[in-house]
């Protein structure tokens, strides 16, 4: 149409959303560009992006990209998503360094290039990545998304190279150990479908809120699995714990108020006690294995808690 051969638009943002378009516009004519989003198209390269040395931000989901060619010289880039695509090729980014947020989830990534010391969020689930050295190269990131990926292991290095990570999401991955971590910021650790056979001790997570290890083989826990006094909820549900092991998960965190035990050995071996003997050990509890747990519940647990005690008089 006439509009795209006009002169040059003044607008800084463009959207053009499922338009089923094969590719970019004439961006040529829009040097003014802060902001594009073309989600939900046919897009297969991006080359017309030459001409946007002004953009800050760039939303390409659902297309039908395999690589990120052509991205190199988008220096004031902040935002990049590009999640649901096809992408294999991520080699630009290593030039981006104003990068804030990535969100490459669900592609075909092997390797992360990025490098950009303020990225502080990187969403790269659904992926094919096996290894997170790549955390190397930045600082300041706060928030880490790599479930459903390949990784066989967590490099210890992770708390020099990340200090400032506050939550970190490592489900279905080919986990069988985790590190001893050092992160005092850390509020949140999901591990859940890995391989881990045993959990903890994972260090020093003072911040720490809530941790995730359902669908494990988990028979083992640190004492503690982690310097954690704030945690809040924990879920061990579908592991190997048995009554031994089950019945200290939950005694050093006086704050806990969710717990998920069910689905474990120690589950079969108590049947209608389980629930019981687990409040034992925490009456604190607010919710055990998804249900509530109620007022007379508590109170029972206390009293045969204080029952069992030795140092209280009976």
């Amino acid at each position: 149409t006439s509009s795209w051969t006009a002169s040059p638009w003044d607008f800084v943002r463009l959207e053009m959303k499922l338009e089923e378009l094969p590719h970019l516009p004439k961006l040529s004519l829009a040097p003014q560009l802060r902001a594009l989003n073309f989600t939900g198209n046919l897009l297969t390269e991006l080359g017309a992006l030459q001409h946007c040395a002004l953009l800050e931000e760039l939303v390409l989901d659902q297309n039908r990209l395999t690589s990120l060619r052509g991205v190199a010289h988008l220096r004031r880039l902040v935002v990049l998503r590009a999640g649901r695509n096809d992408i294999s090729d991520a080699e630009d980014l290593r030039a981006l360094q104003s990068l804030r947020l990535v969100d490459l989830s669900v592609n075909q990534l092997t390797e992360v290039h990025l490098t950009a010391p303020g990225l502080a969020r990187l969403l790269v689930p659904k992926n094919r990545l096996r290894s997170t050295a790549f955390l190397a190269h930045l600082p300041s990131l706060t928030e880490l998304h790599m479930g459903e990926n390949q990784l066989a292991a967590l490099d210890p290095r992770v708390s020099e190279w990340c200090p400032l990570l506050l939550r970190m999401f490592l489900w279905r991955n080919r986990l069988s150990s985790l590190p001893e971590l050092r992160l005092p910021l850390l509020t949140e650790l999901v591990v859940d479908n890995n391989q881990l056979e045993a959990l903890g001790p994972l260090g020093y997570l003072p911040s720490l809120e809530r941790l995730s290890a359902n669908y494990n083989q988990i028979q083992r826990l640190g004492g503690p699995i982690a310097a954690s006094p704030l945690l809040a909820e924990l879920n061990l549900a579908f592991n190997q714990l048995g009554p031994a092991e089950a019945a200290t998960a939950a005694a050093p965190y006086a704050r806990l108020r969710k717990l998920q035990l069910n689905d474990n050995p120690a589950c079969a071996e108590l049947l209608n006690h389980f629930r019981p003997w687990a409040l034992l050990s925490a009456p604190q509890l607010c919710e055990l294995d998804n249900l509530e747990v109620l007022g007379a519940e508590r109170l029972e647990a206390i009293a045969a808690r204080g029952a069992a005690d030795p140092f209280l008089p009976h």
